[in-house]
């Protein structure tokens, strides 16, 4: 293959499977919101806290493969094409290192459970996330080998099959055993569809790891895992310190509005993990300064336009079906609005952290990260010490997002030494569908007070924003001021095949 040639089923699929892949994954992200709606109500405030404060352990548990697994697939991503039959020392080396971390997080969760007085709930329920931390290992090993081929119709079908069982066996197995059913629902989906990966792809079976090529692993994807475990961090820490400082209750009632943010930021999410396998795969022929235009700024620029949208039917329908089927909940409301407005910068840093990968520069842009999460927990303990409000919560961790992608911005524009001007007027350019988002949604508070029937106070809200915001939507494309991610396959191909 030219090293100045795209390669064919790269750029024939590219697009399938950022489709394939965004909509398994909405998918997934709209059972968990239906799921959201029926747990809560089966649980109840406290035992919805407990469960939303457990099932925060698997996303760190997740980052048991000390960043091995995150270089395992962008190594299968620049070998597979060769053929290379040392693609089985990654896989092998990868899984055994990811065993061996794993058992020791279960371990000490174990330890901690049995020396550490806890209410019973959490206590048993540590114990069985141990058993589905290690499940969930082994899925997420094999789905990113699966991924690392592209082979992500796979990664798609194993993806419907274990969030349709969750559902169907949460709704059964909470009815009967609550927050215990909920545990095995997660446990068992997980199993079954592990059961399908293995099925469906080549098997790497744990054999002695070869040690020099653990820490090059090691070394090559720790920093990319830093990156993504600030950003959790960024996204969990106001569940832990709400869960420490007002309780498992408060907790209940705020976690709604983090699995609505879990919702919405799928799309920006799911085309990120597409686009970066494939990034990744050309990153030597590819031209920084096309990539920086192409990947990042129109990017940014098209997830500032579109999720507008997404965030207003969700701001305006939360309320209804929290007054309709959750009256319990109705304290969350206004937190989970603030926060899903707030997470608006967050969808922004997502085409960011591709150009930051795609330069190799995590490890300097994790500590840029992390200094929007020490913001985030000084506003957290300033706001938690002072109010008990869960709405001044949400808009502390919403200002953190914002905080992320200012920092991270900026950081890429000063590597690329663009000037101050020309990063002030990118954001600035975000603002304007940010402003009109933000003030609908105040003329929706306003309408709130008019005692109205809430499904039609919500609903002319929605009418308001629309006449608002597709003017400016309409606008936008017809100056070709955003695109669709289509062009920039193609004018990466044209760019390439110039060179």
């Amino acid at each position: 293959m030219s090293q100045n040639q795209v390669p064919k089923a790269h750029q024939k699929s590219a697009l399938k499977n950022i489709v394939q892949f965004t909509s398994s994954n909405f998918y997934r992200h709209m059972l968990g919101l239906a799921t959201a709606f029926f747990r809560p109500g089966l649980l109840g405030p406290e035992l919805f806290g407990i469960w939303s404060l457990l099932n925060v352990i698997p996303f760190y548990a997740n980052f048991a493969h000390l960043g091995t697994r995150s270089a395992m697939r962008f190594k299968i991503a620049e070998l597979a094409e060769k053929n290379n039959n040392s693609l089985k020392r990654y896989t092998h080396t990868t899984l055994v290192v990811t065993l061996i971390a794993t058992t020791v997080f279960a371990a000490i969760m174990t330890g901690y459970a049995l020396s550490t007085p806890l209410v019973s709930e959490m206590e048993y329920g540590l114990y069985a996330m141990a058993i589905i931390i290690f499940l969930n290992a082994l899925y997420e090993h094999y789905g990113a080998e699966a991924k690392g081929y592209h082979n992500f119709t796979l990664v798609s079908q194993t993806t419907v099959i274990r969030y349709t069982l969750n559902f169907v066996f949460g709704l059964s197995f909470i009815w009967f055993w609550g927050l215990y059913g909920a545990l095995l629902a997660l446990g068992l989906s997980c199993f079954i569809a592990l059961c399908f990966l293995l099925r469906k792809t080549p098997i790497s079976t744990p054999s002695a790891a070869n040690m020099p090529l653990a820490k090059s692993l090691v070394k090559t994807g720790s920093p990319i895992m830093a990156l993504d475990l600030v950003n959790l961090t960024l996204r969990n820490i106001d569940k832990v310190l709400v869960a420490s400082l007002l309780g498992a209750k408060a907790l209940g009632i705020y976690a709604i509005a983090g699995i609505l943010v879990g919702v919405m930021i799928n799309i920006p999410g799911s085309s990120r993990e597409v686009t970066e396998q494939l990034l990744m795969a050309e990153n030597k022929q590819a031209a920084k300064e096309a990539i920086l235009e192409q990947y990042m700024i129109k990017g940014i620029r098209l997830n500032a336009y579109l999720m507008p949208l997404v965030i207003a039917v969700m701001c305006y329908a939360l309320p209804v079906f929290i007054t309709w089927f959750l009256p319990a909940f109705n304290e969350s409301i206004l937190p989970a609005q603030w926060l899903l407005i707030g997470a608006f910068f967050l969808t922004l840093s997502y085409p960011v952290r591709g150009i930051i990968v795609f330069n190799h520069w995590q490890a300097k842009a994790s500590l840029v990260a992390f200094i929007a999460v020490l913001i985030a927990v000084l506003m957290l303990v300033i706001t938690l010490s002072t109010s008990n409000s869960l709405t001044s919560v949400a808009l502390a961790s919403s200002l953190s997002f914002v905080a992320l992608f200012l920092l991270l911005s900026w950081f890429v524009y000063s590597r690329y030494q663009l000037p101050f001007s020309q990063f002030f007027k990118d954001v600035v350019s975000c603002l304007l569908p940010f402003s009109i988002l933000l003030v609908s949604y105040l003329i929706s508070l306003e309408l709130t007070t008019l005692n109205w029937p809430i499904l039609l106070s919500q609903l002319l809200s929605g009418l308001i924003f629309l006449l608002l915001y597709v003017p400016l939507l309409y606008r936008a494309a017809k100056s070709k001021h955003i695109s669709l991610p289509t062009k920039l396959l193609k004018k990466l191909k044209r760019d390439k095949g110039q060179r």
